[in-house]
């Protein structure tokens, strides 16, 4: 959920063809985690859920598996074109119990109260999380929960033996996203957002991406998500097209990984679930 009102950062995909297909990429890495966060917060059979920032509706697609076909979903993005993409998706997987509107949930009028709101990597980019927070929890039924999954730089991107090619790719990220401002520990800040929302006391979660060998799936993930961030790398002045080698990213960081039998971390992930007092 992004708009030139409530965010300090700058969007960060300006690839829209590969930042959807990055992005479909990160939520099938990101299932288990997401999964687990909303399973454990208690989003169950016959629940409407608000999705935050549903971008091209992988979220919205999850909580509408665990609601069941007596939930339903709703997700919102300021993105118009994005929540095309989402319906088209829907209709194709045979989701009748989820509807997607365009705006900005601070001043969108939604229809009835929600049993429980979520929302993956969407407020690393807003000046104000709370505030988003406190906007969407507005139609939040007493005792609702909320559940969001961020991303967090505090650990992320080393290699056991240590990987000249993932360092490199380290800092290519970092500096686009503190040059972008946007909040690259915001898994970190959760409990002190949900609290300043005026939820309860969080309970939370902590993954990662991590693997190693020829087959895992995270080069991939690396490679598309440099790929996705390029134009902005670049317009930034963090470094250059030919210095990525874009085409040879994914290969070149497989090989290097595998052939010293290393283990990589990439992004770390945390959750926080709570409910609205």
């Amino acid at each position: 959920m992004k708009d030139k009102k409530a965010s300090a950062a700058i969007y960060v995909f300006l690839d829209p063809g590969h930042e959807r297909k990055c992005l479909q990429h990160q939520a099938e890495i990101l299932y288990s985690f997401t999964r687990r966060l909303f399973a454990n917060a208690g989003i169950s059979e016959g629940m409407r859920v608000l999705d935050v920032g549903s971008g091209a509706g992988d979220v919205a697609f999850l909580a509408a598996e665990l609601s069941g076909p007596g939930g339903s979903v709703v997700g919102i993005d300021t993105n118009p074109s994005v929540l095309e993409t989402a319906r088209h998706r829907a209709e194709d997987l045979g989701y009748s119990n989820i509807s997607f509107l365009a705006g900005d949930i601070r001043s969108l009028d939604l229809k009835g109260s929600f049993d429980a709101v979520v929302g993956r990597q969407v407020l690393l980019y807003l000046k104000d999380p709370a505030e988003a927070i406190r906007s969407a929890i507005r139609n939040l039924n007493s005792g609702g929960i909320v559940a969001f999954l961020e991303i967090d730089l505090s650990n992320g991107f080393v290699c056991i033996p240590p990987s000249p090619l993932l360092e490199k790719m380290r800092g290519w990220l970092f500096e686009t996203w503190k040059r972008a401002r946007v909040e690259m520990q915001m898994g970190l800040k959760l409990r002190k957002t949900f609290m300043t929302a005026g939820l309860t006391e969080p309970n939370m979660q902590c993954d990662a991406i991590i693997g190693g060998g020829n087959s895992w799936e995270g080069y991939k993930h690396a490679a598309d998500t440099i790929r996705s961030m390029l134009p902005v790398m670049t317009t930034l002045g963090v470094t250059t097209a030919d210095e990525v080698d874009i085409d040879t990213l994914e290969v070149r960081f497989r090989r290097e990984i595998a052939d010293t039998d290393g283990v990589a971390m990439l992004s770390t992930w945390i959750g926080a679930w709570s409910r609205k007092s």
